[in-house]
């Protein structure tokens, strides 16, 4: 069922030098059809005043205008955020003309490309913007990823997945609350935002390794050391943490072996096999869902 907020809000005039207190903000639930909620509204006038209104305290980072469960909400919070772990994160590109820009096949993909723009693709620029992409979960087809032909092909996903030695978790943030919550995919390849099958929500992508443009190369400021041309998409604090609770030191790239060691890669599988397990999830997936 659909449903419909309803915003009614109320501007007192005051003068300038008068002090303005935060304004009150109340929510309540209203149940039926349409005609039995217009005649509800025609019938109230005490916003806050009358039975069923619940003031709120909407605060940062969201200023939500729903109730919220607090306890969840700290328990929540003491998590770590998966954007904090990997600070470099994208939706999946948006192509907005699959049937141009997406194809099961190199030949078929050239056609539909140069039927589009009318004009021949040349060499340096068909290496350049086509490549495999993950389209759905385990259908890999080719995608040509130019801006004069999709809308937002994600330079985050040129820079650092295509064409590399990457690997990328895949997370979706707004879901259905009726359904569980495996929304939980991998991927070598640039992906599509839709790689999920859910109606609400768009496939985040996190990058296991980033690869430094050509300013970047000699960023002295980097977190990580580059090794092989890369260096981890992983926050420094989660990893001294890890390392200390683990009794292990951190090999910036590729996998540890585990007694003395451990790398990004096995941070990687830490953070895929935490998301699937739904014991895990259970309790925290409406607090989930509301972020």
């Amino acid at each position: 069922m659909q449903g419909v907020a309803v915003g009614i809000f109320v501007k007192h005039r005051r003068a300038k030098t008068e002090d303005k207190a935060p304004a009150r903000v109340f929510h309540r639930h209203v149940w039926g059809d349409r005609e039995a909620k217009y005649d509800w509204l025609m019938q109230k006038d005490l916003i806050g005043k009358t039975v069923g209104w619940s003031e709120l305290n909407p605060h940062s980072p969201f200023y939500l205008y729903t109730p919220q469960d607090e306890d969840l909400t700290n328990e929540f919070e003491r998590g770590l955020h998966t954007t904090r772990l990997f600070p470099i994160n994208v939706l999946g590109f948006q192509t907005h003309r699959d049937n141009v820009a997406i194809a099961d096949d190199e030949t078929t993909l050239k056609e539909q490309v140069q039927t589009y723009l009318t004009t021949a693709v040349n060499d340096s620029n068909w290496k350049r913007f086509a490549h495999p992409i993950s389209f759905r979960p385990f259908d890999i087809r080719y995608g040509y990823l130019d801006r004069n032909v999709i809308d937002r092909p994600r330079p985050e996903l040129l820079q650092h997945v295509v064409n590399r030695e990457n690997i990328t978790l895949l997370l979706i943030r707004q879901m259905q609350d009726n359904m569980p919550y495996t929304h939980v995919l991998v991927s070598k390849h640039a992906s599509i935002d839709r790689m999920f099958a859910c109606s609400r929500g768009a496939a985040t992508v996190f990058p296991l390794y980033l690869y430094p443009s050509a300013d970047q190369l000699f960023n002295s400021n980097a977190d990580w050391p580059r090794t092989n041309g890369r260096r981890p998409n992983l926050s420094k604090a989660f990893v001294a943490q890890m390392a200390g609770k683990l009794g292990l030191s951190f090999v910036s790239d590729g996998r540890g072996d585990l007694h003395h060691s451990f790398g990004p890669e096995d941070v990687f599988h830490y953070a895929y096999a935490i998301f699937l397990p739904q014991s895990h999830l259970s309790h925290a997936l409406r607090r989930a869902a509301q972020n």
